[in-house]
């Protein structure tokens, strides 16, 4: 395997992935953690959205607008 800058791995050369000097590894997790808690909640809505609405019945917006036809 060539280590030359070409090719379609090159940006998995080290020079391309190490980090730069200066760089602030402590904006990761905050990062990570938001973009989880996004995907768990839309993962908890579809978990729990057929059991409340079983309970309960289903949920309206509170801005929905009644029909008089």
């Amino acid at each position: 395997m060539s280590t030359s800058g070409t090719g379609a791995l090159a940006f998995l050369r080290k020079e391309n992935i190490v980090a730069p000097d200066g760089y602030n590894r402590w904006r990761v997790p905050p990062a990570s953690i938001a973009i989880h808690l996004c995907i768990g909640s839309v993962y908890a809505w579809s978990v729990f959205n057929t059991p409340l609405t079983a309970c309960s019945g289903p949920f309206r917006s509170p801005i929905s607008v009644q029909s008089d036809h």
